[in-house]
């Protein structure tokens, strides 16, 4: 006699992974159902005496305001052309934070600003107090030392190994000015 049970039953790879699929269902959904795990994953919109409430400055500063504020300021690196980006940090700032604080801003550009920015983020933030301010020519370029052949050699390279704005100059400049020359602004001696 001959032994048929091989040819009947051949699952497939299809109803393998159907039936694999099936069981992880099924055990996921039973374990989620016992009554000690749903309590856990059960969210809870009410807090108890174990809780502490956390992300609330508002009443925090209501309760408790500061006894005095730290000698700061928000020192904005922007160019004229990232306007609309900027104005949406600005209320961000000014809405969740700064209210309470009155800080003020420092826009800085490697270029002059417009009148249409300056009135624009006067606009953003009326009660907040803004300056605008140059950054010198000799902390947005090379220094004297650097060969500025090979320089851009090396970036014509990190372009082709396709480094993230590895063809950018300005970027090289900007990160030059925000390791350290940022601080010596005349504007942030206040």
């Amino acid at each position: 006699m001959v032994n048929l049970t091989p040819y009947l039953f051949r699952p497939s790879r299809r109803q393998l992974i159907l039936l694999g699929f099936l069981v992880f269902i099924v055990v996921n959904w039973r374990i989620s159902s016992h009554p000690s795990v749903q309590l856990v994953l059960t969210p809870s919109a009410w807090f108890n005496e174990y809780d502490e409430r956390l992300c609330l400055p508002q009443e925090a500063i209501e309760a408790k305001p500061p006894q005095r504020k730290a000698s700061a300021a928000f020192v904005m690196l922007v160019r004229n052309k990232e306007q609309d980006a900027m104005l949406g940090s600005i209320r961000n700032l000014e809405s969740r934070f700064n209210k309470n604080f009155n800080y003020p801003y420092v826009f800085l550009n490697d270029e002059p600003f417009t009148d249409d920015f300056k009135v624009a983020m006067q606009a953003a933030a009326p009660r907040a107090q803004m300056e605008f301010g140059l950054i010198p020519v000799a902390h947005w370029s090379y220094p004297p030392w650097v060969n500025q052949t090979y320089a851009a050699e090396r970036r014509a390279w990190m372009k082709s190994e396709w480094v993230l704005y590895g063809d950018s100059e300005s970027y090289r400049h900007m990160c030059r000015f925000n390791s350290g020359f940022f601080f010596r602004h005349h504007l942030l001696e206040r």
